[in-house]
């Protein structure tokens, strides 16, 4: 082994603020450190091990801030398809599928029949993912009688109470989840993030909702253990590649910090099944092409994050009226381009020791866990003062981005700054509330 560290000794912290002192004018080194007011994040470029907290536990130990011991060489590339006429959705599936994605999501909205027959012909559940998204019991009962109850493992509900209120299919499926367990109830925390929340913000939503379906669950007779294995989660995915990578680290630490109180037996309890969605509050129609960009730093953030799934929304799903060929094949062909030719999720957390990362995750843990508490002090996600509380949260921090983009503190390339001249009238589709919350565009 070469020794060199007597050829380059290392400075300590005070040694190198003397050295930028001498460097740098009082405005330089200013700006080495700053205040995210939206993230409420501390940046800082002067970091090393003295003013840095590094995570001590190692890849797949608690608490897994590193993730849980698995390369992930089966990541899903996944596509959404809205659920019109099943025949139509089905060559769509089909064509997504010859075109690469691993993953497929059915978007059924409010229909009632359906023929999965037709709309799942030629798809082997065996070899993808894929995921459903229920609004009521009619669509639950006809998917189970079709796998005559028997769900396959890698097929997912997407069954999100804070959002469709159904108490009768809420009743079915925990009486359901009594028998068999299987991925059904979902924390939606990529449609918080579209309404402008920040990461603190989706963390604790995540954790109090989380928590809240966990108790739901444990009182109807589950085990936690078992109540683990019936939820997973969603996140959105920005372009502060930083912050979007740290987000998650933060969140594995502080979901397995709290489920560690209720004491589940099993270790493999502690892992979750994440899925990550490309924003669309960060896309641009009067300038598209710099989405596919914003596009590729989100997912490089994703894997190297360490999710499970991965759905690139094609941005023209902001348009009133599409035409999603393009945007479409680019969605599928980011995530594969960076998996199969750029290799980058064949090593594990291949981020985590950086001083920005650690510095960052440290940070989203602390403010995640006290928003969390406060919501729980004040009743849980299902109390109403509470969801005003957080709704309040999100709706400054919504208001001080677009202040910050006004300013041009805040830059969003073709958007507030560095515009090319586009006379275009297009229309954007209007986009359903979430717990009241509207939905949230750089362009609105």
């Amino acid at each position: 082994m070469i020794k060199i560290e007597n050829d380059f000794p290392s400075s300590n912290l005070k040694e190198w603020l003397q050295q930028l002192e001498k460097d740098l004018t009082a405005d330089q080194l200013k700006k080495l450190e700053s205040w995210d007011t939206f993230q409420d994040l501390k940046k800082n470029a002067i970091l090393n091990s003295e003013n840095t907290t590094r995570e001590a536990s190692k890849i797949g130990q608690f608490p897994f801030t590193m993730g849980y011991g698995k390369k992930n060489m089966d990541l899903y590339n996944s596509q959404t398809i809205i659920v019109d006429e099943e025949k139509k959705s089905n060559s769509i599936a089909l064509d997504y599928l010859m075109k690469g994605c691993s993953s497929l999501q059915f978007e059924l909205k409010e229909i009632h029949e359906f023929k999965p027959e037709v709309l799942f012909n030629n798809i082997d559940f065996r070899f993808i993912s894929c995921y459903v998204t229920l609004r009521n019991t009619q669509q639950y009962n006809i998917i189970k009688t079709y796998f005559e109850k028997n769900i396959p493992e890698n097929f997912f509900f997407n069954y999100d109470y804070f959002e469709f209120q159904n108490n009768e299919l809420w009743d079915l499926l925990i009486e359901d989840l009594r028998i068999k367990q299987f991925k059904s109830l979902i924390i939606s925390a990529n449609c918080i993030h579209d309404s402008g929340a920040n990461a603190t913000q989706e963390i604790a939503f995540s954790l109090t909702v989380g928590n809240y379906y966990l108790n739901s669950l444990m009182s109807k007779g589950l085990t936690i253990d078992q109540a683990l294995g019936c939820i997973h989660f969603s996140f959105g995915f920005n372009s502060d590649y930083l912050v979007e990578v740290s987000k998650i680290r933060a969140f594995r630490k502080v979901w397995s910090l709290m489920i560690s109180k209720y004491q589940p037996i099993h270790a493999c309890s502690f892992v979750t099944h994440i899925s990550a969605y490309t924003a669309l509050s960060n896309k641009s129609i009067s300038e598209p092409y710099t989405n596919l960009l914003r596009q590729t730093v989100e997912v490089l953030a994703a894997i190297q994050a360490g999710v499970d799934v991965i759905n690139v929304i094609p941005y023209e799903n902001l348009l009133e009226k599409m035409d999603r060929n393009f945007s479409s094949k680019m969605a599928i062909n980011i995530p594969l381009i960076l998996l199969e030719e750029g290799k980058i999720n064949s090593e594990v957390d291949v981020l985590g020791g950086s001083y920005s990362i650690e510095n960052i995750t440290g940070q989203l843990c602390k403010n995640s866990w006290e928003l969390f508490q406060k919501i729980e002090e004040l009743g849980g996600i299902q109390n109403e003062e509470s969801k005003n509380h957080l709704k309040l949260l999100i709706t400054e921090k919504k208001l001080l981005k677009k202040s910050k983009m006004e300013s041009k503190e805040l830059i969003f390339v073709g958007v507030n700054q560095y515009q090319t001249t586009n006379n275009l009238e297009i229309k954007m589709r209007n986009f359903p509330d979430y717990m009241d919350l509207p939905f949230f565009n750089i362009e609105m």
